[in-house]
């Protein structure tokens, strides 16, 4: 989508592209701005809508805001003869070094205030490459025709624009043969040599270390009168240069032509004793596969610690500090390797630097900027209050007693360190503090790795929800402590009346009736006499009968 809109001339990105000059529009010598920002609007549509107009900013005294280049895809630069402000050439390496969705084209002149222009530019673009660029002192005069390198893996985009006419300039020395774009006028074609001069030249942004992919044009005057450039000319020379660095094939692009190894370490920044986890990578972005097993070396500074290493990776000897892992051959653009290491920090530690290095001399690589990677290691103090300690009810008229701590987890020591409560319930106060034992007073110094333990207590005088605040460092927290009513005396409960009985009813009083007569004593006398002696005969009769 983005390649197809960057195809279209005349088709605006929504003020993605940013044109920066230290000069002003006027005077403007050789027409050198006027043709450049006709080459953007026939481009990109007009200033405002497809462009962004900053000539002039770059001589401004105040440091630009970094934001103005939040979303621009493109930035042109060009410098003639107004020097960079010195506040501004920090600006400009900060993007460069830093925005890798950036693409900078920058055509400053070889004529005029070199110091104070195209010298600090091509110390930002050394220092990002390491690749050792110089300027000689010599300048070459009268008109010129640079030749595009055809040797170059990134000359596709210019095949339209050969040669590259200017005026005076200043070649640019000791520049990677496949980088150099635009040659001094009178040099063979192709370049053989590892190293050659250059009229323009582009770097990727792997060789700059992640930041952005460049080109730059020791020479404005393509874009002036000086060199017999028209308009049309000028359009040409913007619509060239967007497409290689904006399109998906143009240079921005393309993976380097040989082995691109690039090394990665990466991680939290700020650690504590506790091990976390860091990643050692190394891939191939180039187009070419590597074929020699290589080393990738990560110095740890004193006080950190690799633990346990992985399979592949070996502890560097002594005084060395830190560890080495074995890199094999890798695939062209998606070979890759990651090794995961466990890295903790001795309590005192100071905030220092670890290095990744994987050797690029054994693949015999040109973009050697992203051999090397590097990580802060910060302290930083994290402290954090904890009201779990608080109970979250009591009652009216009882003691109500609790805690509240303040721990620091970070990396460093913080002084003047609040670790306070509001809002308790009525009656309640915050009692003593101790930190390792001893005493503390809010605010104080909380050590990396300490606790603060205070104490609340006291009687609880009324009935409410009270919405406790807590403040530790830079942290609060926030709990709801409620108090009920006091719970009132028990009230005796009373004892029922006794159930009265029923009374039983009595018995009936028979009725006087007929007297039933009842034997007189004679009477049972006689009965009785009279049974023994009948029984006396009985006796006396078996007697007899017995004797017969």
């Amino acid at each position: 989508m983005f390649a197809l809109i960057a195809a279209l001339p005349g088709i605006a990105l929504a003020q993605e592209v940013l044109y920066l000059t230290p000069d002003k529009a006027t005077p403007d010598n050789f027409n050198i701005l006027t043709f450049t920002a006709g080459g953007l609007t026939n481009r990109f549509g007009k200033a405002g809508e497809g462009w962004v107009d900053g000539r002039g900013w770059l001589s401004q005294e105040a440091p630009l805001n970094p934001t103005i280049f939040d979303g621009k895809k493109l930035v042109v630069v060009t410098t003639v003869f107004e020097p960079l402000n010195v506040n501004q050439i920090e600006v400009l390496k900060t993007a460069m070094t830093t925005r890798p969705e950036t693409a900078f084209v920058i055509f400053s002149d070889g004529c005029c205030a070199v110091s104070g222009n195209l010298t600090p530019i091509v110390k930002i673009l050394n220092d990002a490459t390491q690749w050792g660029i110089s300027l000689p002192a010599t300048q070459v005069g009268g008109k010129v025709a640079a030749p595009l390198n055809t040797a170059s893996p990134y000359q596709g985009s210019f095949s339209s624009l050969n040669p590259l006419q200017g005026a005076a300039y200043l070649t640019i020395s000791n520049v990677p043969t496949p980088n150099a774009l635009y040659l001094p006028q009178g040099t063979a074609v192709p370049v053989v040599a590892a190293r050659t001069s250059a009229y323009g030249f582009f770097v990727p942004k792997s060789a700059m270390n992640g930041g952005s992919c460049t080109f730059l044009t020791a020479d404005a005057s393509p874009f002036g009168t000086d060199s017999d450039t028209t308009q049309a000319r000028s359009n040409e020379i913007i619509s060239a240069f967007a497409k290689a660095a904006l399109d998906e094939d143009g240079a921005c692009n393309q993976a380097v032509p040989d082995v691109d190894l690039a090394v990665s370490f990466t991680g939290p920044a700020a650690l504590a004793a506790t091990p976390q986890t860091y990643t050692l990578q190394v891939k191939n972005l180039g187009n070419t596969a590597s074929t020699a097993q290589a080393m990738a070396t990560v110095t740890l500074p004193v006080g950190y610690t690799a633990q346990p290493l992985p399979n592949g990776c070996t502890s560097l000897a002594a005084p060395q500090n830190g560890f080495a892992c074995t890199v094999p051959p890798l695939a062209a653009l998606t070979g890759q390797i990651s090794y995961s290491i466990d890295v903790v920090r001795a309590t005192g530690a100071a905030p220092a630097t670890g290095t990744a290095f994987v050797n690029p001399v054994v693949n015999g690589e040109t973009v050697t900027a992203n051999n090397t990677s590097t990580l802060l290691f910060t302290t930083a103090a994290d402290v954090r209050i904890d009201l779990a300690g608080l109970p979250a009810s009591g009652k009216q008229g009882d003691a109500y007693s609790g805690s509240f701590q303040c721990t620091n987890s970070g990396t460093a020591a913080m002084a003047n360190a609040v670790c306070t409560v509001t809002g308790l319930p009525a009656g309640v106060q915050i009692a003593a503090c101790s930190s390792n034992g001893a005493a503390w007073t809010s605010p104080a110094t909380i050590p990396e790795g300490q606790t603060v333990v205070c104490q609340v207590s006291g009687t609880a005088m009324q009935e409410s929800v009270f919405p406790v605040q807590g403040t530790g460092g830079s942290s609060t927290a926030a709990t709801d402590v409620t108090i009920a009513a006091p719970t009132p005396d028990p009230v005796p409960t009373p004892v029922p009346e006794p159930t009265p009985q029923p009374v039983p009813e009595p018995e009936p009083v028979p009725e006087p009736g007929a007297a039933i007569p009842v034997p007189s004593l004679s009477q049972w006398g006689q009965w009785l006499l009279s049974g023994l002696l009948v029984a006396l005969g009985l006796v006396v009769v078996r007697r007899k009968h017995g004797q017969r």
